[in-house]
């Protein structure tokens, strides 16, 4: 091989790692993928090309979440919204208000919980409001103006197409104790843990991961996470699906909450497998990556020696 096939190859390596570093971004891509959850744990890499398995690693990873989150997320709402309706008897969000977002009541007015709770109500119908706003023109969301025009109320299943998983999981925890068993027993959770209480942390874990995905967020170091996951779901999870060391210290554990639920909602379990063997799949081509690159440094170090 000539000098000027060496050059050319070189400079043309070169150009291409400039114009992805341009794609990626060198704040989002090269400074935000150099670390594992925080800028003190850096990863050992020696070249451009490891930056770049891990950074596609963690596309891949979202590519592969997003549609069964979406999923999830959806269905989880139109099994609460179902719950909601049978015990309010109404699609009026004022009289679900009432009726049935009154979890303040299980906790005596003395005691701390009762406080954190009824104000927890308060802030679910403000978001309500806020969303009933934010839609009040004919530039919002046309199923909501078209009841705002009318002159009539808006039904909750409209104002849920609008709800955030955040909203969604706030609006849940204000529901009475009845509501969240009966969801609980519709999703087939297991009656040894209080799948009411596990539902709600479930929604929040997936919230926290839902954001990063949708906003392209890394997830691959669990830098999303901003809060600890109740030992309830831990427990649960371990025993109902019979996996263990879960702990969501890794995104392998929530790739298994996932396909728990995938699974509690009726999915096949020939679909639950290919999602969790896509998921290793994905995880298996950065390692061959990152062996393929320590083999070829070694090559070219035994031919130097030479």
């Amino acid at each position: 091989m000539t000098y000027a096939t060496v050059a050319n190859q070189y400079e043309s390596r070169r150009l291409q790692a400039k114009r992805l570093l341009k794609n990626v971004g060198y704040y989002h891509g090269y400074k935000g993928y150099r670390f594992i959850g925080n800028s003190h744990s850096r990863i050992s890499l020696d070249d451009f090309d490891q930056l770049m398995a891990v950074y596609q690693f963690d596309m891949d990873l979202k590519a592969l979440i997003y549609p069964e989150i979406m999923f999830i997320e959806t269905a989880l709402k139109n099994y609460v919204l179902e719950a909601v309706l049978s015990d309010a008897q109404s699609n009026v969000f004022d009289d679900i208000y009432a009726k049935s977002m009154t979890s303040y009541r299980e906790h005596q007015s003395t005691n701390r919980k009762y406080t954190d709770a009824l104000k927890r109500r308060l802030r679910s119908r403000d978001e309500i409001n806020r969303i009933l706003f934010q839609n009040c023109a004919k530039d919002g969301d046309p199923v909501i103006w078209h009841f705002l025009e009318w002159g009539f109320r808006v039904p909750v299943w409209a104002l849920f197409e609008k709800m955030t998983l955040g909203q969604f999981g706030n609006f849940y925890l204000t529901l009475n104790a009845s509501i969240k068993s009966a969801v609980a027993e519709d999703l087939d959770l297991p009656r040894s843990c209080d799948g009411g209480k596990v539902l709600g942390t479930i929604l929040f874990a997936l919230k926290d991961l839902r954001n990063a995905v949708a906003h392209n967020t890394p997830v691959f170091d669990l830098r999303f996470q901003n809060r600890c996951i109740d030992s309830a779901l831990i427990q649960c999870l371990q025993n109902d699906s019979q996996v263990r060391g879960i702990g969501f210290s890794s995104i392998t554990d929530y790739i298994v909450l996932m396909t728990y639920l995938l699974r509690k909602l009726g999915r096949k379990k020939t679909d639950c497998k290919r999602f969790a063997n896509a998921f290793l799949g994905v995880e298996l081509r950065v390692e061959l990556h990152v062996v393929r690159q320590r083999l070829q440094e070694g090559g070219r170090g035994a031919s130097a020696a030479a």
